[in-house]
């Protein structure tokens, strides 16, 4: 909040005392977590958390609510299709002052293990792949242990 008096000066003197104005600032948002540039899966909860602060001399918080409609302090982000997503989060204070903050997520298509007739196979994305397509128990152990790894961005 910025607050100036103006008493006048020796052209415009000031008959009716000092004249205020004063400026306030816009409210915060601030997205916690996650932090941006991940990437998950189709259909994988991500819990997210956020909040908002009134600026200096401003009218209180409105609202403090995130792309998806959930008010602070938590909300999800929306992983229900693969692709570029963006998530944001709105401060609105009652003067009707806004801030947004936002950040960028990729959704990717979910990677399923299934039992075929008794075999397990690996379905990543289209391509299919079975213990007598990889080899000896080794690359298959292998492969098994790069699937398990934790998907991360």
């Amino acid at each position: 909040m910025l607050t100036v008096n103006y008493l006048g000066d020796a052209t415009h003197g000031s008959s009716s005392g000092a004249t205020r104005i004063t400026i306030v600032q816009r409210p915060s948002a601030k997205i916690t977590s996650p932090t941006g540039g991940h990437t998950y899966e189709v259909g994988q909860l991500v819990h997210t958390r956020f909040s908002c602060r009134e600026g200096p001399g401003g009218a209180g918080i409105a609202s403090c609510k995130d792309s998806n409609g959930a008010s602070s302090p938590h909300g999800s982000l929306n992983t229900h299709r693969t692709g570029r997503h963006t998530y944001t989060v709105t401060a609105t204070s009652r003067d009707g002052l806004k801030r947004r903050v936002s950040i960028s997520y990729t959704v990717v298509a979910r990677h399923r293990r299934r039992s075929m007739n008794g075999q397990r196979r690996v379905v990543a994305g289209n391509d299919d792949v079975t213990g007598s397509d990889v080899g000896g128990g080794e690359s298959l152990a292998w492969l098994w242990r790069m699937l398990a790894e934790p998907l991360t961005g």
